[in-house]
């Protein structure tokens, strides 16, 4: 192991001295739900898998769980309050206008609401809560709010982990407060010498060679070389990396982080639910469902595209959690067109 990995996992624990509280994070699912068939250390089970149907977005998903945390929040005169809304996702609605905007009209936040697209994937809820933090504490907004999303039902990818991810969105409202604070370590190691490991190449400019090749099918390609993952995560000492010491604290990570570190608990038949971007929102609510504590700490863990490794340390109170809620609606005032 490198010296510099090493200095990277052993680095001393700081306190963030961040101005945001959260106050509430709900998800929402399609309510269309295939079986596929999952095989894992030889063993066979079947996944329940969340779809969407062909009209319906990651934004749909997203504006059903936002509006949720508004309506529950906030009285209607308050929404433009509401001065930051990022969106995270690497299925948009366009390659341009952003999404952010679509939903700023749609929930009807105020016209100086700043908006901002992000273009990440499966460590979308942990880059953007640090990246909610930041642009809150350089704003004048008094609140923030982040949707992240994706509908991987819509890609075409040869990978078991891809073909069993759910199509979900979660939505996270917080507040510009001095007095309070919800991350306390925020890591970030790349590997990004190795980034055509975990890629959807097509449908940008990078491979543009002609129109008719940009306008095919393959735009909507999604690769992940399991077995690369697999040993560039073995090139660090997986154990140290994915456990903190704490015996105290509970850790989470996205299903990736369990299916390439082996840590997957599986049985014949057993129809488990993997969430995709809401992996870690929904496993916390369920933390809060299955413990009386109203305040936890979690060590948050997840690999993404890139490769991007990233470790928060958070904590949170039970009644920022709404229920998870499953929903097949799409935008009324302009239906959403897949086809190029």
């Amino acid at each position: 192991m490198s010296n510099q990995t090493l200095q990277f996992l052993v680095h001393p624990q700081e306190k963030f001295q961040n101005n945001m509280n959260i106050i509430g994070i709900t998800s929402s699912l399609p309510n269309n739900i295939e079986i596929v068939p999952f095989e894992y250390e030889s063993k066979k089970c079947s996944i329940k898998r969340h779809i969407t149907s062909w009209n319906q977005t990651a934004s749909d998903l997203g504006y059903n769980a936002a509006k949720r945390l508004i309506d529950n929040v906030f009285p209607s005169e308050m929404k433009e309050q509401i001065g930051i809304l990022i969106f995270i996702s690497r299925t948009p609605d366009f390659r341009s206008p952003n999404t952010a905007g679509i939903l700023q009209h749609r929930l009807g936040l105020g016209q100086d609401c700043i908006c901002y697209d992000v273009n990440l994937g499966s460590n979308g809820f942990l880059v953007g809560l640090k990246l909610l933090e930041d642009v809150l504490d350089s704003s004048n907004a008094n609140y923030g709010m982040l949707i992240i999303g994706d509908t991987l039902s819509k890609f075409v990818s040869e990978s078991q982990l891809i073909n069993i991810t759910s199509d979900s969105a979660t939505a996270i409202l917080a507040e510009n407060s001095k007095n309070s604070s919800n991350i306390f370590e925020f890591r970030v190691k790349n590997f990004t010498d190795n980034f055509q490991t975990f890629i959807s190449p097509f449908g940008g400019f990078r491979d543009f060679t002609s129109l008719k090749e940009f306008e095919s099918d393959k735009n909507y390609t999604l690769l992940l070389d399991e077995s690369k993952l697999v040993e560039i995560l073995n090139s660090i000492d997986a154990k140290e990396y994915l456990n903190y010491n704490s015996e105290e604290t509970n850790t989470l990570s996205t299903f990736e982080c369990k299916y390439f570190y082996k840590r997957i608990e599986t049985h014949s038949m057993e129809l488990n639910v993997v969430y995709g971007n809401a992996d870690i929102p929904i496993q916390l609510e369920s933390e809060f469902g299955v413990n009386n504590s109203e305040r936890m700490r979690f060590n948050l863990i997840s690999v993404g595209e890139g490769i991007q490794i990233v470790k928060v340390q958070i904590e949170l109170n039970k009644s920022t959690f709404l229920s998870t809620e499953f929903t097949n609606d799409v935008y009324d005032n302009f239906e959403v067109n897949h086809e190029m």
